[in-house]
């Protein structure tokens, strides 16, 4: 007896790939039929883009990233004005 074509259709298996991100190679997991080491390594590509978005996110958001209030540097900039702005040198 032959196979039927429905059976050899049913076991070609396509890679989910996460070309752009990682997000949606876990957004997959349950749907694939993959084994505990693909779980594994998908969870912590998840993990660790979680981690270095909030990271990111952290460092953008901190006072060292964003700098003193505009305020605070009003002084500043009145100085370079009055120096290095309208410095015929620089024209």
């Amino acid at each position: 007896l032959e196979p039927k074509e429905d059976a050899k259709e049913e076991d070609v298996e396509e890679p989910v790939s996460f070309m752009e991100t990682a997000w949606n190679l876990v957004l997959v997991l349950g749907l694939t039929s993959c084994g505990w080491v693909d779980v594994t390594i998908a969870c912590l590509l998840l993990l660790s883009s979680a981690g270095m978005q909030i990271t990111f996110s952290v460092i953008l958001l901190g006072k060292d990233f964003l700098g003193d209030a505009f305020r605070e540097q009003i002084d500043i900039a009145k100085a370079w004005r009055r120096s290095v702005a309208h410095d015929h040198r620089h024209m």
